[in-house]
């Protein structure tokens, strides 16, 4: 294992519901999700700032990773994702199967079969994980 992951827990911890932006005129709320930088062995949780369906170059490229998470959780609640353990060993051994790989025309970031599995089971976890309505806040 490398360096310790780095996280915004602590900027999260104390916010009502830090991921939640309902932008004027949009029926939706922002997507709120996790986003695993391999690059920086960093951990964060974060909403989209994009409106529509535009995916920025770092994500389109597998060099950032994004998982759907709730918008209305709780800042605790997020923070609580981001320092758990289950989830950091899963976040190590994707940041430890990560490569850059020239294509020609860009860098893309390829995974292992490991980083693949790693990264498959924390997002089928993420997606099944029971978040109760005290996780929530109410919008």
């Amino acid at each position: 294992m490398g360096n310790k992951i780095r996280t915004n827990a602590a900027a999260l911890r104390n916010e009502l519901a830090p991921l939640y932006r309902h932008y004027p005129r949009q029926s939706n709320p922002q997507p709120a999700y996790l986003e695993l930088i391999p690059e920086e062995r960093r951990l964060v949780a974060d909403y989209s700032s994009e409106i529509g369906n535009a995916v920025p170059s770092a994500v389109f490229h597998n060099r950032v990773y994004r998982l759907a998470i709730p918008a209305t959780l709780r800042g605790s609640v997020v923070a609580g994702l981001l320092e758990d353990p289950e989830v950091l060993s899963l976040v190590e051994v994707i940041f430890e199967g990560y490569g850059l790989e020239w294509t020609g025309s860009n860098h893309r970031g390829d995974l292992t079969e490991y980083g693949v599995e790693a990264l498959d089971t924390l997002e089928r976890g993420l997606s099944a994980y029971r978040f109760s309505e005290g996780d929530h806040v109410e919008v």
